[in-house]
């Protein structure tokens, strides 16, 4: 992605900690030995509730929803 997205993405990051959503994975963004460079790793936001902003906007990523046993 172009290093424009950035601050989209890591909006995205910051509003489900602001939230206190739950990561399954990743949640935070890498960046080089040196302090330099952008990488964004795969997140998985653990059940974000439907209204979230995550949810509601993001339209580049996949909701899972986990179902019960019954």
């Amino acid at each position: 992605l172009p290093l424009t997205w950035h601050p989209y993405l890591r909006s995205f990051l910051d509003d489900c900690h602001v939230n206190g959503y739950k990561f399954a994975l990743g949640g935070d963004e890498l960046r080089g030995p040196s302090g330099k460079g952008y990488f964004m790793p795969i997140s998985i936001v653990d059940c974000p509730p439907y209204k979230s902003r995550i949810v509601q906007e993001e339209r580049g990523c996949s909701n899972l929803n986990s179902f019960s046993a019954e």
